[in-house]
């Protein structure tokens, strides 16, 4: 969804089995409805080609001051909450 809306950059789905059933893991993505109450302002909110998904990536973006500009890169684990004020985000997480 992220990667259709904002053009983000995700990563390819780590193989990976559940009591015998393949099961591919893809980056996790949480949104808050804070955040994008609706798909459409998903696109609003971060800069097309501004994120990039590591294979074992978890994002959560949590807020609905939260405006990603970019490049914004996650390999393990980020979790963006917006504090008093509006936030811009534009960093490197590994």
């Amino acid at each position: 969804m992220l990667e259709q809306l904002a053009g983000a950059r995700v990563a390819a789905p780590t193989p990976s089995a559940f009591n015998g059933i393949p099961a591919p893991l893809y980056p996790r993505v949480a949104l808050s409805p804070e955040w994008a109450p609706v798909l459409e302002a998903v696109a609003a909110k971060a800069a097309r080609g501004a994120v990039a998904l590591g294979p074992d990536a978890a994002l959560v973006l949590d807020g609905a001051d939260i405006t990603i500009h970019g490049p914004l890169d996650v390999s393990l684990c980020c979790r963006l909450a917006a504090a008093a004020g509006a936030a811009a985000v534009a960093a490197a997480v590994a």
